[in-house]
C-alpha cells in the first residue's frame, strides 16, 4: 500500500468529493495489476458513473497541473477495463496534494499558521463559500483533530487556532508533515531554503548522518516555529521549572540556541522550546557517546528524569531478568528512548504519538495489547502519582516502543504453541519451520516445534494429507510446502484468532 495514511488519518475532513477522489486514487495505486470498477465498489459506496466521473477529475488534475507547475505527477490508466496508477510514491504524494490543497481546512490551516485571526466574512467571500458551509467545515476539522489537540475557533466573528501554544505548534507540525511530507513546501512566510540551512546545521552539530526524510521533517517543526514567532502569536511560554535544568546538557545545545537566537532571529523562548523539542527524539542523543554523557549529567543534577529511568531499567533487569548492557549501541539507543520518551511528556502532555509515527500507536495496541499495561507495572509509582491517566498512557507508549527496541514487541504476550508436521526428509523439515519463524515472528509470538510430546500445541500445520488423531480439527491446518500467498493469509487469519481467545496473566 503506497498510503494508507489517506484513510486512516484525517481524510475525513475534507468534502465528500475530495474525500472520494484521494481514496479512489489510493485503492487503484495499491494494486500495480490495477483494478477494475467492481473492485472500487466493493470499498465505496459510489455507482459507476461516479466513478468513472471521479477518475477523469483526478487525471484533468494530474494533466493540467503537471503543465502548470512543470512537475511530473502521476496518473491513472485505462487498460481494457482495467485502471492502473502510473507513477511512483513522489508523484503519487504530488497528485494527492493537488487534489486535496484546495481544501477549506488545509486553506484555514495554512492562513492561521501566519496569522493570529482571520475574519470569517471575508474568508468566506475570498473563497467563495456561505459562513453555514464554512462552520460546517471546521466542525469536521475539529473532531478530526481532537486526539491531536489542534481545533479551529470563532469567536466574535474571527477564526483563530485554540489551545496551548506549544501543542498548537505540535498539532500543525503534524497536521502539515502527514498531508506534505516534505514533497513540497507549506509555508508561505518562512524560506525553504533557510530552513534547510539551519536544519543542515543542526545535523552536523549533533553528527546526525544525512537523512533526507529526517532532515524534511525537522525543517517542518523550524518553519512551524519561525512562522508562529515572526507573526508574534501565542508566545511560548519561559522554560518551566521541571525542564530548565535539561536546557543545555553541553555545547553542542548551547550552540544550537545561539545560532537560533543571534544569527537567525528566533525569539528566545521559542527557539528554547525548539530545542527541548529536539529532546523528545532520541536521534538527537547518540553522536559521539553522549547518551552516556547526557545520563551522567541528569544524574549530578540530580535530575527526577534519571531517577525514573533508572527505576524503570533496575526494574526491567530484577524483575524480569533481563540485561541492558549501556555500553552497546542497542542499550544506548534504549537509554535515551526512555529519556526522550520521559522530556516528550513533560513537554507535550497528553499527546502520545511523534509527528511521523500516528499510525503505530494503533499498531501497538492491536498487535500487542499487554505490553502497555506491563510497562505501566514497571514504571516508578512516584512518577505515576504526579500524571494524568492521558500522559500516562503517552508514557507506556513511549517507553513501550523503547522497550520493543531490545526485546520482542510480543514480550508480553501469550506464546502461540505451533506443531509442525509435514510428510518430508528432516533436513527439510528444518528449513520449513525456519521459514515458519521468519514469516510469523513479525507479528505473534510463536513457538514452532517438531514434537510436541504432551499435547499443548495451539495449533498444528501439515502438509501432509492427514489429520492429527491427537487434536481437533478446528486446531489443524494444511498449507503447501512452499507456503503459498493463500496459506500465509490463511495462517494469519487462525493466529488472530488464537490471539483472541487466549487470556493473559499480566505481571503483578
Amino acid at each position: 500500500m503506497l498510503e494508507e495514511y489517506n484513510v486512516s488519518f484525517a481524510s475525513n475532513i475534507y468534502s465528500y468529493d475530495i474525500h472520494h477522489r484521494i481514496s479512489i486514487l489510493q485503492i487503484i495505486a495499491d494494486y500495480n495489476e490495477g483494478v477494475d470498477i467492481a473492485m472500487i465498489q466493493e470499498r465505496l459506496p459510489l455507482n459507476r458513473r461516479t466513478i468513472y466521473k471521479y477518475i477523469d477529475e483526478i487525471n484533468n488534475t494530474a494533466i493540467n497541473d503537471q503543465n502548470e507547475a512543470a512537475e511530473e505527477l502521476g496518473y491513472i490508466e485505462k487498460n481494457n477495463n482495467t485502471y492502473r496508477y502510473v507513477g511512483n510514491r513522489l508523484t503519487y504524494q504530488r497528485l494527492y496534494i493537488r487534489i486535496i490543497e484546495n481544501s477549506i481546512q488545509l486553506l484555514l490551516c495554512k492562513q492561521l499558521l501566519q496569522n493570529p485571526i482571520i475574519n470569517i466574512k471575508q474568508f468566506c467571500i475570498d473563497n467563495y463559500i456561505s459562513e453555514t458551509a464554512l462552520r460546517r467545515n471546521i466542525a469536521k476539522f475539529n473532531t478530526e483533530m481532537e486526539p491531536y489537540q489542534l481545533s479551529i475557533a470563532l469567536y466574535k466573528g474571527n477564526i483563530r487556532l485554540s489551545g496551548e501554544p506549544e501543542k498548537i505548534r505540535f498539532g500543525i507540525t503534524t497536521f502539515l508533515w502527514r498531508i506534505y511530507r516534505g514533497v513540497t513546501w507549506p509555508f508561505e512566510t518562512v524560506s525553504q531554503q533557510l530552513m534547510k540551512t539551519i536544519a543542515k546545521g543542526i545535523f552536523k552539530e549533533y553528527s546526525i548522518p544525512d537523512n533526507d526524510g529526517k532532515l524534511n521533517e525537522l525543517m517542518f517543526i523550524l518553519a512551524t516555529n519561525f512562522a508562529r514567532s515572526q507573526a508574534n502569536m501565542f508566545p511560548i511560554s519561559p522554560v518551566s521549572n521541571e525542564l530548565v535544568d535539561i536546557l543545555i546538557f553541553d555545547e553542542h545545545d548551547q550552540r544550537v540556541l545561539t545560532q537560533l537566537t543571534q544569527n537567525y532571529g528566533l525569539a528566545k523562548n521559542d527557539a528554547q522550546f525548539v530545542l527541548l523539542w529536539l529532546k523528545t527524539i532520541p536521534d538527537y542523543y547518540l553522536y559521539r557517546g553522549r547518551a552516556l554523557a547526557i545520563d551522567r549529567k541528569l544524574a549530578s543534577l540530580n535530575n527526577p528524569f534519571h531517577d525514573t529511568v533508572h527505576h524503570f531499567l533496575d526494574r526491567i533487569q530484577t524483575k524480569m531478568g533481563l540485561k541492558i548492557d549501556l555500553s552497546t549501541e542497542s542499550g544506548q539507543n534504549f537509554l535515551v528512548s526512555l529519556i526522550a520518551g520521559r522530556i516528550h511528556v513533560a513537554l507535550f502532555p497528553d499527546i502520545d504519538f511523534t509527528i511521523s509515527n500516528l499510525n503505530l500507536v494503533e499498531v501497538l495496541e492491536q498487535n500487542a495489547p499487554h505490553l502497555l499495561a506491563n510497562v505501566k507495572a514497571l514504571l516508578d509509582p512516584a512518577d505515576i502519582a504526579q500524571m494524568s491517566p492521558v500522559t500516562l498512557r503517552a508514557l507506556c507508549i513511549r517507553y513501550g516502543y523503547a522497550f520493543a527496541a531490545v526485546q520482542s514487541l510480543f514480550y508480553f504476550e501469550p506464546t502461540i504453541k505451533i506443531l509442525v508436521q509435514l510428510d518430508s526428509p528432516s533436513y527439510i523439515d528444518a528449513g520449513f519451520r525456519n521459514r515458519l519463524e521468519t514469516l510469523l515472528q513479525p507479528f505473534f509470538n510463536i513457538k514452532v516445534q517438531l514434537h510436541d510430546i504432551k499435547n499443548e500445541a495451539d495449533l498444528v500445520v501439515h502438509t501432509d494429507l492427514f489429520v492429527n488423531s491427537n487434536y481437533p480439527l478446528e486446531k489443524q491446518i494444511y498449507v503447501h510446502s512452499q507456503i503459498t500467498t493463500s496459506d500465509f493469509n490463511n495462517l494469519i487469519e487462525r493466529l488472530n484468532k488464537i490471539k483472541a481467545q487466549q487470556n493473559t496473566q499480566l505481571m503483578e
